[in-house]
């Protein structure tokens, strides 16, 4: 069972939530409560609380995203001039630059290693 409060009204308090329980078509029951504690409050605290630690959430996982993007581009700048260096001419490496850029503009689902498994 829920527990209960009590909450002291006058004639015409009582009256109004009432009237306007049922404009809203819910029982006053329903009112009362929504009026006490809005809907996407938590238990425990309120709703500005959970949208709180959402916000910290997504900024950690945004810097995270922020520092992994800036390793694969150091990598990828690392990845490009060994190739550069070990292909024999300028004619091989922009032929090898040519597939990569082919192989990253292409979907995801489309993407193989080259043996028809998925990269």
């Amino acid at each position: 069972m829920k527990p209960r409060i009590t909450v002291y009204l006058t004639e015409g308090q009582l009256d109004h939530l009432r009237r306007e329980a049922a404009r809203q078509r819910v029982s006053l029951s329903r009112y009362a409560t929504e009026r006490l504690a809005p809907p996407g409050q938590e238990e425990d605290g309120s709703g500005a609380e959970a949208e709180r630690l959402a916000t910290s959430m997504r900024k950690m996982v945004a810097e995270r995203a922020d520092g992994l993007a800036e390793n694969l581009r150091t990598v990828t700048v690392m990845l490009d001039q060994l190739v550069r260096l070990s292909t024999p001419d300028e004619q091989h490496y922009r032929a090898w630059q040519k597939t990569v850029e082919e192989l990253l503009r292409q979907p995801p689902a489309q993407r193989s290693n080259g043996n028809g498994a998925h990269a």
